[in-house]
């Protein structure tokens, strides 16, 4: 899982500045603000198992995104616990901020009803999903009973000679690239797919004009 993460494609890109921050910090016993209504966001109100630490215009950020922002940013490793006096968790929060307020200005504005724009958010949400699919996939597959019977075979074949502790990583790596090719490729043998070809591909945007 570990490695997976490591391959994982970057979703965001750094906004660092462009917009000044202004949201309110949760401390103490204090209360998170009433959610807006008819918003865009799961983060509109509070999740039950986590505690928000930041408010930015009626909608709420975790813990959990920080970390999740910072590692897609590089900021962290994968797996790595990020404090919130570490300054990457300042920097990694206050650039979802920015993001938070731009994206709630797109839709104040009514730009993420424009065509284009959907387009793009459902291919994001697309590959966040083959993400998603993929990591559940891997907890299933890549264990630490599979990793132990791997490095076992190996060194029945003879061809490892490592203590289990030194070779884990590496074959953890191999075992996560072969089940990440054997269910992509599962799941191409049972669906059906055809590369259209230009005349077709022609033929189907004047039948959608």
């Amino acid at each position: 899982m570990r490695k997976w993460r490591q391959l994982r494609p970057k979703y965001y890109a750094a906004l660092g500045g462009i917009v000044s921050a202004a949201a309110l910090i949760f401390t103490g016993c204090s209360q998170p603000p009433a959610p807006i209504s008819a918003a865009l966001f799961e983060t509109t109100t509070p999740r039950p198992d986590e505690p928000p630490i930041a408010a930015v215009a009626g909608t709420y950020l975790y813990a959990s995104d920080v970390a999740r922002h910072a590692e897609a940013q590089n900021l962290i490793a994968p797996g790595v616990r990020l404090g919130r006096d570490d300054l990457r968790f300042d920097t990694a929060l206050q650039e979802l901020i920015d993001q938070r307020l731009l994206a709630l200005g797109a839709i104040s504005a009514d730009v993420h009803l424009r065509g284009g724009v959907q387009r793009r958010v459902s291919l994001a949400r697309e590959r966040i999903l083959s993400s998603a699919a993929l990591e559940a996939h891997l907890a299933k597959t890549v264990t630490e009973k599979s990793i132990k019977a791997a490095y076992d075979r190996q060194v029945e074949l003879g061809r490892n000679t490592a203590a289990f502790d030194q070779s884990r990583a590496e074959i953890e790596a191999l075992l996560t690239a072969e089940q990440v090719q054997q269910y992509v490729t599962f799941l191409r043998s049972n669906a059906d797919i055809k590369i259209l070809k230009a005349e077709e591909t022609k033929s189907s945007e004047i039948e959608n004009e």
